[in-house]
């Protein structure tokens, strides 16, 4: 006699074709969905390396901007500056000439 009895119940102990097909299924289906996974986190590390690589680049070259635009406005405001010379010195070197009308 293969029966046991747990918990109030009889068991059947024998193995059939039946509980190998299922035993084999869950093997394969576990084994499957962990390969999946492990591809699926190896491909992700690659996606976060290379994300990580072009955020460097790109702060790079955002700090290279802010120093070139900082530049252009120290250039700008001279410029500024010297027009407004240049403005005055013309100013004061038209004097009214006597005679001319205003």
């Amino acid at each position: 006699m293969t029966d046991r009895q747990m918990m109030g119940m009889s068991v059947d102990m024998k193995m059939s074709l039946g509980n190998l097909i299922t035993i084999g299924t869950v093997v394969a289906g576990i084994s499957i969905s962990y390969a999946v996974i492990s591809t699926g986190v190896d491909r992700t590390k690659i996606d976060v390396t290379k994300l990580e690589t072009r955020i460097e680049r790109l702060e790079t070259q955002n700090g290279d901007v802010r120093d070139r635009m900082t530049r252009m406005e120290v250039t700008l405001s001279n410029m500024a500056i010297n027009i407004d010379r240049v403005a005055r010195y013309v100013d004061s070197t038209q004097a009214p000439r006597p005679g001319a009308p205003r």
